[in-house]
């Protein structure tokens, strides 16, 4: 008996040692590799350092306190008291690094090694100090950005991808430039996102990769964000209840960080202020950020804006649509609702703008900023940055107590472009307003009758076709509800691609092209919707006249002021004959048609109307009707 139990004791004991030894080796490895890691990142130009190292055999688990990297080329300092990895696979030997690499090569060696389960580090703290870029009348200053990050996790972390990224909180300060603001601190929490690549994140700090084409890459999966604020010192603060994003994807050759930096670095070590052409270069190289950036979509939802006079703003979503190669498809503002004291509330259900060309944005502000001026050639360039813009339902206060202006609908679209100026146009809108009738006797007399507002649309249509050298307005339709709608066409041709081209001699050029262009037929409908018979009564009343009395008043006045016109210009006597049917009856329709008698030049009908502008019409054969 006593030997089994010596033989036991024996066991344990062997067992112990082999236990502690094969510990304390692990804990020796531990400490090499996180050496060689740290060692990594200095050669890489980082300032690096950590405390006590620790690792967990049965778990897997390694501890790495006090870590401390800083760099002077970005100016940060970054301090974690504590990183965990857990469910670490150490590799069979260190990575080997390639020789002659480069920082970021020897950074793909290193994080090609690293198979990890989780990666936990409960506090972070970032101090980062960046340059603001001057402006007018202000020369460019630095500012302080502390950030103190905490809750960070790292899920499935192997061959150079990340499961899942998640911060619980990230606080941040600002100093300010602007001192009526004062500083600005604020906090994003819940923050995830997945399926990270971290080769792709890696070619953005790449400066090779700026030579080189190639399709996007996904630097990582969609994107979410819990409750965050933002708030300024002096008063006033933003809250957003969450946000989130599709796919984040780049072309590393343009969509280049370490580029960036580099220029900027350049810029504060000349003395901050970027000369005119630094400044057309860094706007070169930031419109190419923007060009090599895509995602399908991004929104922000339950914003609210509070400000120090006491006003407040909310905005139910804003949403970035289909961005890539420098193009936002759709910038879009959803249920927006302000309230300022006093005053009645502002409404609006959404606004949005189409096809907002962001890095073309930074290319023109880079060669104004360059020419010192806005030229002739400059001056129509913000038209192909934008190519529409649309809102629904804008409640517009007048008063207090009083109905506001109402816009239904809006809806202004420009395209195909020749150089900056648009060839084709469409505008869409109604609205309706009330009748104020402080100071105007008719608007008073409309009141008496019970009409205390107006609603009205409005519908325009222009384009130019090159093949045929025709520029066409179709339809140019004005409708007011219950009183009138008109709707017009016309058109020119013989118009040149030249008219549309902007150089210094622009008029003079016009001028000359206008030589060669042709009027086109003109087509007019005027229908009454109840205004006649409305303007009619109101005369009645004014005259003490009964309705049929006071019609054919009207239309012997009209008869009579017609009747010079008609012996100078016979040509409009099927006008007058039209107009006249019109004004018998209620609810009729005018037509009025125009067709040039051949070819009839711009030019002519220019030199005619300097004298008499109802001369230029004997050019044109004249139709007019009017139905019920």
């Amino acid at each position: 008996m006593r030997k089994i139990l010596i033989g036991l004791v024996v066991l344990v004991l062997l067992a112990a040692g082999g236990y502690f030894g094969v510990t304390k080796w692990a804990q020796v490895r531990a400490e090499k590799e996180v050496d060689a890691a740290f060692e990594t990142m200095r050669a890489a130009g980082l300032t690096a350092a950590h405390g006590a190292v620790g690792f967990d055999l049965i778990r897997r688990t390694l501890f790495v306190d006090d870590v401390v990297i800083q760099s002077s080329a970005w100016a940060m300092n970054l301090r974690a008291p504590k990183v965990e990895f857990i469910g670490l696979s150490m590799p069979d030997a260190p990575a080997r690094q390639p020789d002659g690499s480069s920082n970021i090569a020897a950074a793909r060696a290193a994080l090609a090694a690293v198979k990890v389960a989780s990666i936990t580090v409960p506090s972070v703290d970032v101090a980062v100090q960046t340059l603001m870029p001057a402006t007018a009348g202000a020369p460019s200053s630095p500012v302080d950005v502390v950030y103190a990050v905490s809750g960070i996790a790292l899920t499935d972390v192997r061959e150079r991808r990340v499961a899942s990224l998640s911060i619980e909180r990230t606080g941040f300060k600002l100093s300010s430039t602007v001192p009526e603001l004062g500083n600005f601190d604020g906090e994003f929490t819940k923050w995830t996102a997945n399926d990270i690549d971290l080769d792709v994140v890696l070619a953005m700090l790449d400066p090779a990769e700026t030579t080189k084409e190639g399709p996007y890459r996904r630097a990582y999966g969609p994107v979410t964000a819990g409750p965050s604020k933002f708030e300024f010192q002096k008063g006033g603060r933003v809250e957003i209840e969450a946000f989130a994003g599709d796919a984040f994807e780049i072309k590393p050759g343009k969509y280049n960080l370490a580029a960036v930096m580099a220029m900027l670095e350049a810029t504060r070590k000349a003395g901050g202020t970027p000369s005119p052409k630094e400044m057309g270069q860094l706007s070169e190289r930031f419109a190419g950020l923007y060009e090599g950036l895509r995602m399908g979509r991004m929104e922000a939802r339950g914003l609210r804006v509070v400000v120090p006079a006491g006003g407040e703003s909310k905005v139910e979503a804003v949403r970035f649509n289909g961005f890539e190669n420098g193009r936002l498809g759709e910038l879009a503002v959803e249920n927006v609702d302000i309230r300022v004291p006093q005053q009645e509330p502002f409404t609006l259900a959404r606004f949005s703008l189409m096809g907002l060309h962001f890095a073309n944005m930074l290319r023109l502000g880079g060669r104004i900023a360059e020419q010192g001026r806005v030229g002739p050639e400059l001056s129509a360039s913000p038209l192909p940055l934008v190519e529409g813009i649309a809102l629904d339902r804008l409640r517009l206060p007048i008063k207090p107590g009083r109905e506001p202006i109402v816009v239904d609908m809006f809806d202004f679209s420009w395209s195909q472009f020749v150089g900056p100026i648009p060839t084709k146009a469409g505008l869409k809108l109604k609205f309706s307003t009330p009748l104020i009738a402080d100071d105007q006797d008719f608007v008073r007399l409309l009141a008496a009758e019970g009409i205390t507002a107006l609603a009205a649309s409005f519908d325009m249509a222009a384009g130019w076709t090159e093949t045929t050298k025709t520029f066409a307005v179709a339809p140019f339709a004005l409708d007011l509800t219950d009183w009138f709608s008109a709707k017009a066409a016309l058109s020119l041709g013989n118009v040149p691609r030249d008219v549309f081209a902007i150089d210094p001699d622009y008029a003079a050029k016009v001028a000359i092209l206008a030589l060669g262009m042709e009027a086109g037929a003109f087509e007019l409908t005027l229908r009454d919707s109840g205004g006649l018979d409305r303007l009619v009564g109101l005369y009645a009343k004014t005259q003490g006249l009964s309705r049929a009395d006071a019609r054919k008043e009207i239309l012997a006045a009209f008869s009579k002021s017609a009747e010079p016109l008609l012996a100078d210009h016979p040509e409009l006597s099927p006008v007058v004959d039209a107009a006249l049917k019109f004004l018998e009856a209620p609810k009729a329709t005018l037509s009025i048609k125009l067709v040039p008698n051949g070819h009839v030049p711009l030019a002519l009908l220019a030199l005619a109307a300097r004298t008499d502008p109802l001369a230029a019409l004997a050019n044109f054969k004249i139709e007019a009707t009017a139905t019920r």
